[in-house]
């Protein structure tokens, strides 16, 4: 079990209003470039102090449907911190693909339903968890080049072990 750090990387509501817009823009459709396209649009409207979400990193579990994950970066300063969030019913199993995850929390959406929200570091030197969502997650991940912090991942996964 990870400790609760005093103080979270991001706001829990945040959290919750990217779930939320997660779970009425794009759950009850295929995932597609048009349906992220259209999540990014809705995404400034947020107004997110503590998020950058990278909508085209959005992703469904291949095992739970209605869990998703996206890449995030987090903080009020600089540098913000690389975070994947993974946004799941409350009733859906914890992930056994990243079982370190900081909890954010169990928080109650607009809909009524409640969503568990957890962070895991993303960052360029976070092998094992770039190496498991680009493995088991999106296995497109590493493949094509993405601009922002993913051209900071893929210019260091030549750093990663081999398998």
């Amino acid at each position: 079990m990870t400790p609760i750090p005093l103080q979270l990387p991001l706001k829990a509501s945040e959290a919750a209003a990217l779930a939320d817009l997660i779970y009425l823009q794009v759950d009850p459709h295929p995932l597609t470039g048009d349906s992220r396209r259209r999540f990014a649009t809705r995404i400034p409207a947020l107004g997110l102090e503590t998020l950058n979400p990278y909508p085209g990193s959005l992703q469904r579990d291949p095992i739970h449907a209605a869990t998703w994950y996206i890449a995030v970066d987090a903080g009020n300063t600089e540098p913000k911190q690389p975070l994947l969030l993974r946004i799941a019913p409350a009733a859906a199993p914890a992930s056994g693909l990243f079982p370190a995850a900081l909890l954010i929390g169990r928080l109650r959406l607009s809909s009524g339903a409640e969503v568990v929200i957890n962070a895991i570091p993303f960052g360029p030197t976070d092998h094992d968890a770039i190496r498991t969502f680009a493995e088991h997650v999106d296995r497109d991940f590493l493949r094509f080049p993405i601009e922002g912090i993913w051209a900071a991942i893929r210019a260091g996964n030549r750093h990663l072990p081999k398998s």
